[in-house]
């Protein structure tokens, strides 16, 4: 498996994977008004020019999973880590999160995790992250900002 650089070419599957990734999840929570469902192709394009997105590919050139991250001032931010339903559960995702931070130097990372999403906000809190503020977008949903240095 290897991450690579994403190219303006990938914004379309990008967005198909992105949209298949994360309406299992934020439908059992019921959520379906939040951007990750409903990002256009331009907002995702005008993303690829702020930061790096970063995909993983199957044998049949697939991607099949993709996480974004920006590196200012020493700090990581990551964002978008998505996964493929029929890939999910094979370590695709935690190897993403491990490769952004090795391949994007930095001295403090950060991100914002949901904390209805139990699984998620667990494997980060093992990974070192700490809950470092609240940020309530929805009343259904409460949003953790993590960090680790």
């Amino acid at each position: 498996m290897e991450m690579i650089v994403a190219t303006l070419d990938d914004m379309p599957e990008l967005l198909e994977l992105q949209r298949k990734a994360y309406a299992p999840a934020f439908g059992s929570l019921d959520w379906t008004d939040e951007s990750p469902l409903d990002e256009t192709l331009e907002h995702l394009c005008q993303e690829f020019r702020r930061c790096t997105i970063y995909k993983v590919q199957n044998a049949e050139g697939q991607i099949i999973g993709s996480i974004r991250g920006n590196v200012a001032d020493g700090s990581l931010w990551m964002g978008r880590m998505m996964v493929h339903p029929d890939y999910q559960g094979q370590g695709i995702g935690r190897y993403m999160f491990y490769e952004i931070q090795r391949l994007m130097p930095h001295r403090r990372a950060w991100f914002w995790a949901c904390l209805q999403m139990s699984a998620t906000y667990n494997f980060y809190l093992r990974q070192g992250f700490k809950p470092t503020g609240i940020l309530n977008e929805n009343p259904k949903l409460t949003w953790i900002y993590m960090e680790k240095k």
